[in-house]
């Protein structure tokens, strides 16, 4: 009642009012009459000790006077009379409250009564009380974006769908950009001091402007108004509530994880700016959205449904100890591990543990040869601080000595230099400078792929720079090439192959190199081996064949001298003085190769990519070298003189590297050669040493180099013993000859034969009246007096036989006898041979025509007989369609024909011309069955000839003029008829035989000039 009676009384002394910004406010003094609000009742709510609501309670009864009493806020308005009687009527009606009201009521009197000038600040107590209690809970809203979409709208309505659109864009982009970053992006090694600030402050606005994540983690972790939720939506559950704030907090962390990505991963601040908008705005796309559906761009359905969104209200978690702040905790988390995550990656960058410890650069020397002095392993140093680049020198110290560094200027950008030049004078005299600006790298490796030049402006070519892995820098860096467990040998003996001359200029240099071995160990230089000749000159001292880097070179002990080494009497055959030499390294900017006179290099390789390295100069193209000018100290190669020269390995091995020509590699590396080839590994072929090899009688080998044939051996031994079968026969003991003639420029000759003898006095081998036997007999082929012989075999006369025999000699052999020696005289001894210009008529797959070359001659004893001069090959087959091959070596007009032909022929070479070829035949014929006194024929063309008028190069006119000397008084060749552009046959005739045998009149001539007209259509007058 105490209650109640303070409510009543409030009401009627209420001086002031509450607005519904919480403000105390007087009703008359502090708003105009017309804006005053109109006194309401307050309607007052019970609940228990704890302030919570006891829904289930039942209502307290009270009359119906006194509860139209403590209406406070209702619709009627009462002035206070009325309040006062409406007062009275309910004390009537019930004494005891009455009684209790009156009493309240004195109390409240003399109590305002005694303070009436405190009444209005205690009025404002009681208000501010009341409004105090009133405002302890803030209300809350559900947050303006899609994923309220999730869950307040109904399963598959148009919000459900723009919310599952729009979550899944997020989600797709960000997963994009996660994926870029991961597979194509590299944390930068470094960055410069204002772009880390920028990257700091950047991960801080990202966490600031992340609403999604705080929004979702306090909903997951509070559930806030789910009950007013559920009761405001149809489609809500709390399952889809919990699902569509995890999204969004899944959203949220993958935007974050993904901007702070970004943010490391630039350097430079406009990067840095660029991905960071990029990111915010995918994450900030779903409250777009809710926007464009709040402003009714996506529907009439989104619209409604986003403004009850926005008018939901609930209460707030009350916070109370550590789980009331769970939200904040979790997002200080996320917050510090952004940046212990930032702390890691600078951590990471300043000690350069993304930068490549070691590289190896390639120079290509095309403009400046000592550049590929220079190429090598190079080593990474720190810089001075935490933001400073670092620089790269070269760690072999047999090499050219260089660093790589960074310089700013006109162009920032990477350079190289020769330690010689100092650091600080390095950006200013740089070797070589990165044409493209890089003005953010920290990585040497970013230029690989530039365009470098040097100082003078020409650009390099052939530039690489690659990362030495960990595990490969041994065998990239170390002593040996490939490292000491390298799988393959590298070939220790270079043989020069035999296709090629070798080095050559004023002096004789070495075929054969050996791998230098110092202590019974190999040694190097530049990783690789270094080679010694077989040969060494008294003056020069060894031979030397080493790798520059980039290049090989050939050069001898002397060349490698300094005058100071000259005057110290440094031994010029001693292997290991040369490699202290090359090795010397008192000074490491200085460099032997560098400090030598010109012209101590002689030959200079090809160049050799380091992809293409094979250990060796295996298979290289060598140039003499040649010197840029007069200050030059390091040789280009000269591409314009080549020198003839090609290496080889010369340690066979079976599979890699077999011996040549069918030899066989033995255990040791050695080759056991067969076929008379020779060398380290049988590469040298037996060539022209006068024996014949078959295996290498063959066109690519010119023929054994002519060994296998009489007319193209040369040497004593030509023919010795190659001869085990002739004629038929298996001869006793081997004879001279060229059975494996192949050469197709050779002709045969084939020698026919048929020997008999006395049975009688064979038997047991007789002794004739000169007390010897008869068991063999020469048969003998020899030409030029005897320096050419085709054959020379001895036969068994025992064994009577006709058998022929074919020889292979040279076309127009000429100058060559037939002899038969050793036959005795009494033994009745008889043979019968014949000459064949070609193969046997018995010989299979024989095409080519042959012709005996001279009768069948008997021989009885000891006799040689000439053989005749073999026609050409070319003119026997341009004229094989005109002339019977009877007539060859006969005597006749036409072998006279051919032989006058044949000597105008020079080394077996006839014109093209065939038809020009059978003209001129047929007018030497004509000449030679006249048997004229005047030569009227010569070595001229027979256009030009006196008795000759010719059209088209065709002879058309035949003159004989009648005199004494031009008097046709022959025989008149039936070759006239080959003459088919002949038009006129000028004659003065007495008496003459007709080339059909008949000797007759003139009638009788034109007759027979009428039998040629109608075959070779001569005109005749």
């Amino acid at each position: 009642q105490a209650q109640t009676t303070f409510a009543i009384k409030f009401e009627l002394t209420m001086p002031k009012m509450v607005a519904m910004d919480g403000i105390l406010r007087d009703s008359k003094a502090d708003l105009p009459p017309e804006q005053a609000p109109t006194p309401k009742t307050a309607t007052l709510s019970l609940g228990d000790e704890n302030g919570r609501r006891r829904e289930k309670a039942p209502p307290r009864k009270f009359s119906n006077d006194i509860q139209e009493l403590l209406e406070i806020g209702g619709d009627e308005e009462a002035d206070m009379q009325e309040r006062l009687m409406l007062l009275e009527t309910s004390v009537m009606k019930n004494a005891e409250i009455l009684q209790a009201m009156r009493r309240a009521n004195r109390n409240l009197e003399n109590t305002v009564r005694k303070e009436e000038k405190n009444d209005e600040q205690r009025t404002k107590m009681l208000l501010q009380q009341f409004s105090t209690k009133a405002v302890e809970k803030d209300l809350r809203t559900l947050s303006d974006d899609v994923y309220s979409f999730l869950f307040c709208s109904k399963i598959c309505s148009v919000p459900s769908w723009i919310g599952m659109g729009t979550v899944f864009i997020q989600f797709a982009v960000f997963a994009l950009f996660l994926g870029d970053l991961l597979n194509t992006n590299e944390i930068p090694a470094n960055v410069e001091t204002m772009v880390r600030v920028g990257q700091a402050g950047a991960i801080l606005i990202n966490f600031m402007a992340q609403t999604d994540v705080r929004t979702s983690l306090r909903a997951l972790l509070y559930q806030e108004g789910v009950e007013e939720i559920e009761d405001n939506f149809d489609g809500f559950t709390r399952t889809r509530y919990l699902v569509g704030n995890v999204l969004m907090l899944i959203q949220g962390l993958l935007g974050t994880v993904v901007s702070i990505q970004l943010i490391v991963y630039s350097d430079n601040i406009f990067d840095l700016l660029l991905n960071f908008t990029a990111v915010m705005f995918v994450s900030e796309l779903d409250e777009l959205v809710f926007y464009m559906a709040r402003n009714a761009y996506l529907g009439v359905k989104a619209e409604k449904l986003a403004e009850e969104i926005q008018n939901c209200e609930f209460d707030s978690q009350n916070r109370k100890g550590v789980s009331g702040y769970m939200h904040v905790i979790l997002f200080a988390i996320l917050v510090i591990a952004g940046y212990v995550y930032f702390a890691i990656i600078i951590a990471l960058q300043v000690e350069n543990t993304t930068l490549p410890e070691y590289v190896k650069a390639e120079f290509g020397d095309a403009v400046n040869p000592t550049l590929g002095l220079y190429s090598g392993c190079y080593m990474m140093k720190a810089g001075s601080d935490w933001s400073a680049r670092v620089t790269y020198e070269q760690v072999q110290t047999e090499r050219g000595q260089g660093r790589f560094t960074y310089c700013y200027g006109d162009i920032r950008s990477w350079t190289f230099s020769p330690l010689k030049i100092a650091e600080e004078d390095a950006c200013g005299l740089p070797t070589l400078r990165s044409d493209e600006e890089r003005p953010t790298s920290y990585d040497l490796l970013d230029a690989k792929g530039d365009q470098w030049k040097l100082d003078s402006g020409n650009p390099i070519q052939s530039f690489q720079l690659v990362e030495i892995e960990e595990d490969r820098v041994a065998e990239e860096c170390g002593e040996e090439f490939g490292g000491a467990d390298r799988e393959e040998e590298l070939c220790p003996i270079l043989i020069m192959d035999q296709s090629f001359e070798g080095f050559s200029d004023d002096r004789d240099w070495s075929r054969s190199y050996n791998e230098m071995l110092v202590d019974g160990k190999s040694v190097y230089f530049y990783q690789h081996p270094i080679y010694v000749g077989e040969y060494m000159d008294e003056k020069e001292g060894l031979e030397l064949i080493f790798f520059t880097g980039r290049r090989w070179l050939s050069t001898t002990a002397k060349g490698l001298l300094t005058e100071a080494d000259i005057e110290g009497g440094v031994d010029l055959t001693s292997e290991a003085e040369m490699l202290s030499l090359l090795r010397d390294k008192t000074d490491v900017t200085d460099f032997r190769l560098l400090s030598l006179e010109p012209g101590a290099y002689a030959f200079i390789s090809e160049a050799v990519d380091q992809a293409n390295d094979r250990g060796t100069p295996l298979g290289l193209r060598w140039y003499h070298s040649r010197y840029g000018g007069s200050d030059a100290n390091f040789p280009f190669a000269d591409i314009s003189r080549p020198a003839d020269a090609l290496f080889s390995c010369g340690k066979c091995d079976s599979e890699g590297n077999p011996c040549r020509f069918e030899g066989v590699c033995l255990a040791d590396g050695t080759c056991d050669c067969k076929h008379g080839a020779t060398g380290k590994l049988c590469e040298i072929k037996p060539l022209g040493d006068g024996i014949c090899h078959p295996f290498f009688n063959k066109g690519p080998d010119d023929f054994d180099g002519g060994d296998c044939c009489v007319s193209t051996c040369q040497g004593v031994s030509c023919g010795v013993g190659d001869m085990t079968e002739a004629f038929g026969q298996e001869l006793r003991r081997s004879g001279n000859g060229f059975p494996h003639c192949k050469d197709p420029e050779m002709v045969p000759l084939t020698i026919t034969m048929n020997h008999t003898i006395d049975r009688g006095f064979y038997a047991g081998f007789l002794e004739d009246s000169d007390g010897g036997t008869f068991e063999s007999y020469f048969v003998e082929v020899s030409c030029h007096g005897g320096d050419e012989i085709p054959l020379r075999v001895a036969l068994d006369p025992e064994h009577p036989k006709k058998a022929s025999q074919t020889l292979y000699v040279a076309d127009q052999m000429d100058a060559c006898e037939i002899s038969f020696l050793g036959i005795q005289s009494t033994s009745l001894f008889n043979a019968t041979f014949q000459l064949i210009d070609g193969y046997p008529e018995d010989a299979e797959g024989v095409v080519v025509a042959s012709a005996e070359m001279r009768d069948i001659s008997n021989v009885t004893k000891d006799a040689a007989f000439t053989i005749p001069t073999l026609y050409a090959k070319c003119l026997k087959e341009t004229l094989k369609d005109v002339v019977d091959t009877s007539t060859y070596y006969s005597g006749t007009y036409q072998d006279e024909a051919m032989e006058w032909m044949n000597e105008e022929i020079k080394d077996g070479r006839c014109s093209n011309d065939q038809e020009w070829r059978i003209q001129r035949y047929a007018l030497v014929a004509l000449w030679r069955a006249e048997g004229s006194p005047v030569e009227w024929v010569n070595k001229n063309d027979q256009c030009l000839w006196s008795r000759i008028n010719c059209k088209d190069n065709f002879p058309v006119v035949i003159t004989h003029d009648g005199d004494t000397t031009g008097r046709l008084n022959g025989t008149l060749a039936t070759e006239i008829g080959l003459l088919t552009h002949l038009g006129t046959f000028h004659a003065a005739v007495d008496t003459m035989i007709l080339g059909n045998g008949n000797s007759d009149t003139f009638s009788s001539f034109l007759l027979f000039f009428s039998e040629l007209n109608r075959t070779s259509r001569c005109v005749h007058e």
